[in-house]
Formats: structure tokens, sequence, C-alpha cells
């Protein structure tokens, strides 16, 4: 995490992500970026999902929601090597000056979260959902190719 350059460097690459990819960074490390704008994200681990928050209703409950998704088209998109931890953060914060924070209840609104997820090589894949016409999430979830 450290060796994220943010606003220094790697901000920019990161900008130049679309929807979801992959760019390096530093030594041998690399980032899994969520492209298009900034959104509040959370990671739901029961689900190995990230979901942004596109646009919903003040303290909708964003489990209860999702539970009522049964047509998510996902999309494929790159493979993602995980050897320890994952840290989520904006791009355009430098790494050495990231705070890891807990999340609120909704998993929403820390500064940086770190995501325990089992090391392995991972296809991620991603769909935008509307459980009503008031809601929509971003989700981004992780299938273990080793399966």
């Amino acid at each position: 995490m450290g060796e994220w350059t943010g606003y220094e460097g790697d901000y920019e690459r990161a900008c130049a992500v679309d929807f979801v990819d992959v760019i390096p960074f530093g030594r041998d490390a690399q980032a899994l970026i969520f492209g298009d704008e900034p959104a509040a994200t959370a990671f739901l681990p029961e689900m190995d999902t990230f979901v942004q928050w596109m646009y919903a209703d003040p303290g909708v409950d964003v489990i209860r929601a999702l539970g009522t998704v049964t047509d998510a088209r996902w999309e494929t998109g790159p493979i993602f090597e995980i050897s320890g931890p994952l840290v989520l953060l904006d791009a355009a914060l430098p790494g050495a000056d990231v705070t890891l924070d807990q999340p609120r209840q909704d998993g929403f609104g820390a500064e940086a979260l770190s995501i325990d997820i089992t090391p392995g090589r991972y296809r991620v894949e991603s769909a935008d959902v509307q459980p009503d016409e008031h809601t929509c999430f971003r989700l981004h979830r992780f299938v273990n190719e080793g399966e």
C-alpha cells in the first residue's frame, strides 16, 4: 500500500480505466481499479463482492436490497492474483498517507479498508443491479479460478 503514489503518478493511470482493470504499480504490486466515477464502496465478505453505491435512498438496507436481485447480468473482467489482504482506498490518496478505518455499520464510509480474501487466482465479474427504481448498485465479485 505504501508504494501507491496516488495523485503523484498512479492516479492518472487509474483514471484511464473505463470500467474494471488491473494495473501494475511499485516494484511488484498490482491494483484492481474500479473505474468510472468515484462512488462509495463497501465489501460484503459473505458474497466476496464489492458494492459501489450508484444511487439509493438514504438508509437503504444494502443486503436486503441485493437479496431481491435475481437477474444480474455479470460481465467477465480481468484475472486478479490475490496473495494477501486487499486494501480498498481512493486512488487519489498516496498509500503512505492512508489510515485503515472501520466502516460504518452498512460497510461504507471508511477512508481505507483492509479486506481478507483467501489467496488465489480470481476472475472479477461485474454487474449493475437495480432492485427498484430508486436504487442502483454496481457489484464486483471474485470468482475463484481454481474451483
